[in-house]
């Protein structure tokens, strides 16, 4: 009977590592949809912005950090660009590479 219920605990332990397993992978998957939602969510809001080019602007982001790289015509635009990111939910920080050119 021992042996029974050691075999069972084994695999109960086993079945709890599997589940816990797939659960982090769907994590991981999660992440990259959210990613992929919150870049595509920051080039529509820089686009609907009559004061930043999103044209201009290329966005990656990276769970939940997003860069910016591209062009701004000044000042005014990198930062708007950053604040416009800044404020889409499930961004934890904005990284703005972008070069002014004026």
């Amino acid at each position: 009977k021992a042996e029974v219920r050691d075999v069972k605990e084994d695999a109960k332990a086993a079945k709890n590592d599997a589940m816990n397993d797939r659960r982090d992978d769907d994590d991981d998957a999660e992440d990259k949809v959210d990613d992929a939602s919150i870049s595509a969510q920051a080039k529509m809001a820089l686009l609907m912005h009559r004061s930043t080019s999103a044209m201009s602007t290329k966005v990656d982001s990276n769970e939940g950090v997003v860069t910016l790289t591209g062009k701004a015509k000044n000042q005014a635009e990198r930062e708007l660009a950053t604040k416009v990111v800044r404020d889409i939910r499930g961004v934890k920080n904005v990284v703005n590479n972008m070069e002014v050119v004026e």
